[in-house]
């Protein structure tokens, strides 16, 4: 049948897909799945919704390599028992359908996926094509496997024991960059400091000022802020320069938080060590994956002002 579409998606964002997800009865397919995104479903409250995902047939013998994280999925599981999941191990199509709508293309469900950039992903609420799209995620459900507690309880227990672990992930393919991008090291941050006092922009100035006071870490700790997103975003370069002339309170922006936390999850090490290249132990809010002890959202405010200034300064000393 010839299918029509409304819209073309150079960049998918999470607006795009929550009226999906909140709508009737929605069929979420995806090969890969992050957690900063299953949080978002799962906040969402999807009335009758089903979930397939990539993962090992339940009744095979444990891969020593998973396709996804299945401790993400176990939680998400038990904390959302009305959503019904299933597994495939070589699924690999995106198909997102409610009743009203549907959205298929290269987007993962993660937050890498529905960041605004690297993806493509077409839009339709024409019914007939919308009801086709919900036929043929229909059938990738009918092929698959229902995932129980028990079943994704048995994968975490092997990779607690050693006898598996997981692939990076979309979500997670900044990680291997970034391990990479410490051992490099960052320019020193009073290079940056430099670069920011000779900007004209008002958003420039103003970070200038927060940047100069005892030990760097004054209005949200600029600091550690400065290293912990340079590791962040030379990790992930093409996201980094869509940031670039961005409002800094604006939706990608906004968005981008999701990934930080996805990525500090991801990355302990940025937290628990004092290292340079780091969070510095410390000053990374709650919200964003910081310690507890540490409470309260400082510097979140600081870090939405440098996720858009910082990587036109890595841009310009061409580290991005």
């Amino acid at each position: 049948m010839r299918m029509r579409f409304n819209q073309l998606l150079c960049g998918p964002e999470w607006s795009h897909l929550s009226p999906i997800v909140k709508g009737k009865l929605p069929i979420l397919v995806s090969a890969f799945y992050g957690d900063g995104m299953l949080t978002k479903v799962a906040a969402a409250k999807p009335v009758g919704a089903k979930l397939l995902v990539r993962l090992p047939r339940p009744a095979g013998a444990i891969p020593k390599l998973l396709p996804n994280d299945p401790r993400k999925l176990l939680s998400f599981a038990k904390k959302n028992p009305g959503v019904e999941i299933f597994v495939h191990p070589r699924i690999h199509a995106k198909i997102f359908a409610s009743e009203g709508q549907a959205l298929i293309g290269s987007a993962n469900l993660s937050t890498t996926g529905f960041s605004g950039a690297h993806e493509a992903s077409l839009l339709t609420k024409d019914a007939k094509t919308v009801a086709a799209l919900r036929t043929e995620a229909e059938k990738f459900i009918k092929t698959a496997y229902p995932a129980s507690i028990l079943y994704l309880e048995r994968l975490v227990q092997a990779i607690d024991a050693g006898k598996a672990s997981v692939q990076p992930t979309p979500d997670a393919a900044a990680g291997a960059a970034v391990a990479f991008a410490g051992q490099v090291g960052n320019p020193p941050f009073e290079s940056f400091v430099a670069w920011l006092a000779g900007q004209n922009s008002a958003l420039a100035k103003e970070v200038h000022s927060r940047c100069s006071g005892k030990k760097h870490n004054v209005s949200g700790h600029a600091y550690s802020a400065y290293h912990g997103l340079s590791v962040l975003f030379r990790g992930d370069p093409t996201w980094a320069r869509s940031l670039i002339g961005q409002n800094w309170q604006g939706g990608r922006v906004v968005t981008g938080l999701d990934r930080i936390r996805s990525f500090v999850s991801q990355n302990p090490g940025l937290i628990k060590n004092k290292r340079r290249g780091s969070w510095e132990n410390s000053y990374l809010p709650t919200s964003l994956g910081g310690p507890a002890k540490r409470s309260g959202g400082a510097g979140i405010g600081l870090i939405k002002r440098m996720m858009v200034l910082l990587p036109e300064y890595l841009k310009s000393v061409h580290l991005i």
